[in-house]
């Protein structure tokens, strides 16, 4: 990939993305709402992101600010074969998709249904469920709301996981209840009391997750027109700083310290800081030198995308076999890649989905599983007019899950997320005897 500019290897990411946003204005947004969802996240993570670092001389992932001088490998040589493959990769997702997908069929569902009201009882349930599970372990969520200063937070892991993991739950009962339109006042209460908890449990990213679950559903029930155009542009100035706020307070927030919380964000430029906060392409860009440059590399070969079964396993029966089993392949070379001083410990840093595919099988492996993983929502997706409601439930609580596998990487998580997040769907559409339509 080295013998063409960088020009060449710009142009091909920006016909491909093209394609893509025309096929989606061929046939229509809403007739592919995951699909679009999923291209809108590819031109942001794989190609705008990326394309302002290299533009501004981003060497490292992590930058030369005086906190991360001289850390991490500098990548800036590899900046053209990594869009060559994100370019590459990103067309076999589109054939892949393209390959299965065909127009939205009628299913014989009804899209009627009685007492949706039943949504509030399941959100109820969760969140005293989750609620619980802390005051066993001895931590009280109202402390910390008022500023407890024992140290102790909702972000440590106590009493079961399994019921922690309910907080994806409450995301679906949101959604689920914004597209059956329950009373506004149930509705609005059950986002403000799910963002505190997410805010108290340090989960940022669910809080975007709920954000997300609630704009698609909006955008695909409203025409385009001043009006809407207006509301759209508040919504998302509102969720923006929100997230900015969350962002740069979120430690605040896991320890309770509303004294110290910054509200003007003042020293924070805006576009720096969106940036910061989609840069996982660089770290992919760092996965694909590591490849390049160490002769002893080896791919894991898919067998972290096993791990949803380590992950699945109940620690009480299978605790001493599923620590031996940790990390996964994945998780050692990427922290190898990275390639940090040993006391710097575990920053957190994930990249994006396509690293894990690459190091399943280098750029066979980017290509094979991106195709796959197009062949994979063409299939799954295809199903259902948008104009039904328990379908447009599914694809909305789908394109949440994406959202997490598609910034964070790690397939066995996302697998984690969209089971507790298809909790309450289940529960929903089980529960209620249908109207026939």
């Amino acid at each position: 990939m080295e013998q063409f500019p960088f020009y060449i290897i710009l142009l091909l990411n920006v016909i491909v993305l093209t394609s893509g946003y025309l096929f989606i204005f061929i046939k229509g947004a809403r007739n592919h709402i995951v699909f679009t969802f999923s291209w809108l996240i590819f031109s942001v993570y794989y190609f705008i992101t990326p394309l302002y670092f290299y533009l501004s001389g981003r060497k490292t992932i992590w930058g030369q600010d005086v906190e991360f001088m001289g850390l991490g490998e500098d990548i800036s040589a590899y900046y053209t074969k990594g869009f060559a493959y994100f370019g590459l990769g990103i067309f076999s997702f589109l054939l892949g998709y393209l390959f299965i997908s065909k127009p939205p069929i009628s299913l014989n569902i009804s899209s009627r249904f009685r007492n949706p009201i039943t949504l509030v009882w399941i959100y109820w349930f969760f969140y005293i469920l989750i609620l619980i599970n802390f005051l066993i372990e001895g931590i009280n969520p109202l402390a910390i709301l008022l500023g407890d200063e024992s140290g102790r937070t909702l972000s440590e892991s106590g009493g079961s996981n399994y019921i922690k993991n309910l907080s994806d739950s409450l995301i679906s009962c949101v959604i689920i209840a914004s597209i059956f339109k329950i009373d506004r006042r149930h509705l609005i209460l059950m986002i403000l009391l799910g963002s505190v908890l997410f805010l108290l449990m340090g989960f940022r990213y669910r809080i975007i997750l709920l954000f997300i679950g609630i704009i698609i559903p909006w955008l695909h029930n409203n025409r385009f027109n001043f009006k809407n155009a207006l509301k759209l542009a508040l919504y998302f100035f509102v969720s923006f700083y929100l997230i900015l706020f969350i962002t740069f307070n979120r430690f605040n927030f896991v320890y309770g310290k509303w004294d110290d919380l910054d509200y003007q964000l003042k020293e924070y430029g805006i576009v720096e800081t969106l940036a910061e906060q989609t840069r996982g392409a660089l770290d992919d860009i760092n996965i694909i030198k590591y490849y390049n440059t160490n002769e002893t590399a080896q791919f894991d070969y898919g067998i972290t995308f096993l791990y949803f079964i380590v992950r699945a396993a109940p620690r009480s029966l299978f605790g001493e076999w599923k620590d031996s089993m940790y990390p996964p392949p994945a998780f050692k070379i990427i922290h190898e890649a990275y390639n940090l001083p040993p006391y710097w410990g575990n920053t957190g840093e994930a990249p994006l989905f396509m690293a894990y595919f690459y190091i399943a099988g280098g750029f066979i492996g980017v290509i094979a599983l991106c195709f796959l993983m197009g062949l994979s929502i063409g299939f799954f997706t295809m199903n259902g007019p948008s104009s039904n409601p328990r379908y447009l439930s599914l694809m909305c609580i789908f394109c949440c899950a994406l959202f997490m596998w598609y910034t964070r990487g790690y397939f066995p998580q996302f697998l984690d997320h969209l089971l507790f997040l298809l909790i309450p769907y289940f529960l929903f559409f089980k529960l209620f005897k249908h109207e026939k339509a």
